[in-house]
């Protein structure tokens, strides 16, 4: 019984970082042009919704809080513990919202060019008081949207994400010439 209960805290600290993984500021796959405006007024309403809180700040309080909401929900018939088939159904859960979020042309928190939960907040942190207040939100949005507004016409196009999206694919590849593989030398 003690394993579901390490299990299930777990799935909901994975849920929690989840949430604040896929709620990072940026524009939506798919969506069409987005101001400035527009993407701090959406970075605000996100902020709101990952500061459980409610203290103006996002840190581990809200990450706790954010897991033992998700713990409450897996563990459906309150007895403080998560059963086998509490586990499994929660689990079956987050697949489908999951599979959902993906056939809408969202990326999930995995997603190609998704850094880390803890490396974006340390971003994010630029006082370094372990704590990301909704300015530093704000700042990381606006930055965001800086780096994608190529053009510096203060909207992202579809053409402009659709630009980042295939340089996040050419991660980790190198633009140097690569030599083709030496032909094999004929055998005596």
């Amino acid at each position: 019984m003690k394993k579901f209960v390490i299990a299930g805290t777990a799935l909901a600290a994975l849920a929690a970082g989840a949430v604040v993984a896929a709620d990072a500021a940026g524009p939506r796959r798919g969506a069409g042009p987005i101001t400035k405006a527009e993407m701090l007024a959406k970075a605000d309403e996100r902020f709101a919704k990952m500061d459980i809180n409610s203290d103006g700040k996002l840190d581990a309080a809200d990450r706790s809080a954010k897991a033992e909401q998700r713990f409450a929900e897996v563990d459906t018939n309150k007895d403080g513990a998560i059963s086998r088939s509490e586990f499994v159904t929660g689990h079956d859960q987050r697949h489908a919202m999951k599979d959902d979020t993906k056939m809408r042309g969202h990326r999930g928190p995995k997603g190609e060019g998704r850094r880390g939960v803890g490396q974006m907040m340390a971003m994010a942190d630029t006082n370094q008081d372990q704590a990301v207040s909704r300015d530093e939100f704000r700042a990381m949005a606006s930055t965001r949207f800086a780096k994608l507004d190529v053009n510096n016409d203060g909207t992202i196009s579809a053409d402009e994400r659709k630009a980042e999206r295939g340089m996040k694919g050419r991660k980790g590849k190198s633009d140097r010439n690569i030599m083709p593989p030496a032909e094999a030398a004929p055998s005596m």
